[in-house]
């Protein structure tokens, strides 16, 4: 069984501003290592 990962909210606030900055939500998915779905949750 998988555990849900827990994220700080720096690292949320930090892929946000990414996404916000103009990158892909796939690119800061890919670098965060989580699904695309997560960051527009997080927006």
């Amino acid at each position: 069984m998988k555990f849900r990962r827990k994220f700080s909210r720096d690292v949320k606030l930090a892929a946000v501003q990414q996404l916000e900055a103009g990158s892909s939500a796939a690119e800061v998915a890919r670098a965060f290592e989580i699904n695309p779905n997560v960051l527009h949750r997080w927006r």
